[in-house]
């Protein structure tokens, strides 16, 4: 286990806050380790998050990958919390997000999964240019969607401590059948069940049109 890792096991222990000055030292070190740099960088950004210092978030997600995307390592093949920290700098500070999206990539070796992810991204959000868009509207939906999910989920832990390495957020009734944007639809869920419990849903909805009636049932 690096530095960065030790830190960040540290901080989900409950001492996220106590912990953000040294995640911020390690994740703006000019020297030393890339790895723990931008190890160091998600963890500040999700504590960041949690304090509602949405634009400190993307000021730093912007500078990680400025200062590191062009060594090509492994924050190159990463997205969470990177680029949602641009969304929650545009939904919560009024900081434009598609600029900063496209400058970003630009760092990014061509090919790289930060870099896709970023000028997809960048495409998707309302007020820029719509080439290889999914169908007129879709995209941005899932965009806002995916968006106001990763937002409460970050609220979610801020209010009742970070989840576990195995643990996941699911609604209770999905956010895209109706179900509600507040805690009392969120549930911890063990990862492998979490997936067991999203994969069905994902197959039914997947290519429905709006507005269609979808039926689960068990065996």
């Amino acid at each position: 286990m690096n530095a960065a890792e030790q830190l960040v096991s540290q901080a989900r222990h409950g001492q996220f806050g106590a912990l953000l000055p040294e995640l911020l030292e390690m994740a703006k070190r000019p020297g030393g380790p890339r790895d723990q740099a931008w190890e160091a960088a998600a963890a500040a950004i999700q504590t960041l998050f949690w304090q509602d210092r949405f634009a400190e978030a993307a000021d730093l997600a912007e500078a990680i990958i400025a200062q590191d995307g062009p060594l090509g390592g492994e924050l190159c093949d990463q997205d969470v919390p990177f680029r949602h920290a641009f969304l929650a700098a545009e939904l919560h500070a009024g900081v434009p997000a598609g600029p900063r999206l496209l400058t970003a990539a630009e760092h990014i070796p061509a090919g790289r999964n930060l870099r896709e992810d970023l000028l997809w991204l960048a495409e998707q959000v309302p007020g820029q240019p719509p080439a290889d868009r999914p169908r007129s509207g879709e995209g941005e939906l899932m965009t806002q969607r995916s968006a106001l999910e990763q937002l409460m989920g970050h609220a979610f832990q801020k209010e009742n401590g970070a989840l576990e390495p195995d643990e996941r957020l699911i609604p209770l009734q999905f956010f895209v059948t109706g179900g509600s944007y507040d805690f009392d639809n969120l549930s911890v869920k063990d990862a492998a069940v979490a997936m067991q419990i999203r994969g069905p849903v994902a197959q039914k909805i997947h290519n429905a049109p709006e507005g269609a009636t979808i039926r689960f049932g068990t065996e």
